[in-house]
């Protein structure tokens, strides 16, 4: 058996190889980085949109259930709707006493602040203090529209949001209110 050498060119790579291979690495771990950024970038806008969509249908959803159990409701105007509900906190059962009594009720207000802020202010009708909540931020419009007051029909809600990725967006919910207005 004989032992083949190899020949002194066949020993190693050339600096001209090692540089050549390097470059074409690093166009490849280039070009696979724009397009891992590109797909992180595409993600976190479908989630923003995501996140938005929920924030505007949660809030819509909320509205629509205090119209569902308001004894009462007035739009003083195209920014604003005002409820009367009866305290969820009021007991049931066979014996309860009146529940539409004014210590049993609570006005609410939605409306948006300057701010973008939509929010639903809760006071006793009986009087005392008034409860702020934030529903919804980022809100561009709200909207409340009762076609007639003489009208028995659906009660049309709407928010929208402008968001620079997003653009406007807009949600309008309809909901049949329970009482007449």
């Amino acid at each position: 058996m004989q032992l083949k050498y190899c020949s002194s060119r066949s020993r190693g790579l050339t600096l001209m190889e090692v540089l050549i291979t390097l470059g074409l690495l690093s166009v490849l771990f280039g070009l696979g980085s724009q397009l891992l950024q590109g797909a992180f970038k595409t993600m976190r806008i479908q989630s923003q949109k995501g996140q938005a969509n929920q924030a505007m249908q949660l809030a819509l959803n909320r509205i629509c259930c205090d119209v569902r159990q308001a004894q009462t409701f007035s739009v003083p105007d195209s920014t604003h709707l005002q409820l009367e509900i009866v305290d969820p906190a009021y007991p049931t059962g066979a014996f309860k006493l009146n529940p539409y009594a004014s210590q049993n009720l609570f006005v609410v207000v939605y409306s948006t602040d300057g701010e973008g802020t939509l929010l639903r202010t809760i006071t006793p009708k009986s009087g005392g203090s008034s409860d702020i909540q934030t529903v919804a931020q980022g809100i561009q419009g709200f909207g409340v529209v009762w076609p007639s007051p003489t009208y028995a029909g659906t009660l049309e809600v709407s928010l929208s949001i402008n968001d620079e990725n997003l653009g406007l967006r807009s949600i309008v919910s309809q909901v049949f209110p329970t009482v007449a207005h």
